[in-house]
């Protein structure tokens, strides 16, 4: 016989339970009421604390404003100290007038140039291979007057420009007494200025006018005279040696030595002083 089969009926009731849905448009409302809720809250603690506002922003602004200064504090010293710094990196390089120093050897006078009126023109036979200038030349012509050299006929300012030597020493002012001193002190600078522009790698040594032999009051122009010249090196940022006081005896005046009286013309004793003293004060 064949064996009844048993049937198993499946519950409906599986089928018949709800099922639980997710709605989107319940978390809107859900976030909105909150939203509103909180809203409503926070405008009532608006309305009944006048300072509300002010106390929920004062501490940003107070915070924000203190780190502008700190950082505007924080430049500024900065830029005191770079100021500072490059004060004294300046001071460092250019003492004027120039100290003593240790001597250097002859044979540095070889690479300088020396530019100069009557007043050292007698150089050449003291070291300097290379003298430019001549009787004409001086401190209120120095831009103007043309000078012969193996250049051709040109300016003192067109003959460095060529040259471009790495040190140079100037020595004006055989007109004191006769120009201007203020048209020799503008025209020095200003040939000063042009030349380091042109050549700003260039060292320039602006040498001090000696006194004059036996002239009181000449020296007093020349003190004076070298006073401004003084000023103009510190002013540029250029070397200034004082071939002046080395040169004086007790009464300001050029010692004897250095002046032959017959002949109106300086020693071989002058030039070795000169040579030594710029020698001995180099930067």
């Amino acid at each position: 016989m064949a064996k009844k089969g048993n049937v198993r009926r499946i519950s409906d009731k599986k089928k018949n339970r709800p099922k639980i849905r997710f709605s989107f448009w319940m978390m809107i409302i859900i976030f909105a009421v909150t939203f509103a809720g909180c809203f409503v809250v926070y405008m009532i603690a608006a309305n009944i604390d006048d300072d509300f506002f002010n106390d929920q922003f004062k501490t940003v602004v107070e915070e924000s404003s203190s780190d502008s200064l700190e950082n505007e504090e924080s430049v500024s010293d900065d830029s005191l100290d770079n100021t500072d710094e490059t004060e004294a990196d300046v001071q460092t390089v250019i003492q004027n007038p120039v100290p003593s120093s240790a001597a250097m050897d002859v044979s540095y006078l070889e690479s300088c140039c020396l530019v100069t009126d009557s007043t050292l023109l007698g150089m050449t036979d003291y070291g300097f291979n290379s003298v430019f200038g001549n009787e004409e030349l001086n401190a209120a012509s120095i831009e103007t007057t043309k000078i012969a050299t193996s250049y051709g006929t040109v300016t003192v300012y067109e003959t460095l420009k060529i040259k471009k030597p790495t040190t140079v020493y100037i020595m004006l002012g055989s007109d004191i007494g006769v120009s201007d001193v203020e048209t020799m002190v503008t025209t020095y600078m200003s040939f000063l200025s042009k030349l380091k522009t042109a050549l700003p790698d260039m060292n320039i040594y602006i040498m001090q006018l000696p006194p004059a032999y036996a002239d009181a009051e000449k020296n007093t122009q020349i003190n004076e005279y070298n006073t401004r010249l003084l000023e103009i090196a510190n002013s540029l940022g250029v070397y200034c040696i004082d071939t002046n006081t080395e040169l004086k005896n007790n009464e300001g005046n050029l010692k004897e030595e250095y002046y032959d009286a017959e002949t109106g013309t300086y020693t071989s004793e002058y030039y070795d002083a000169v040579c030594g003293y710029i020698l001995t004060h180099t930067a």
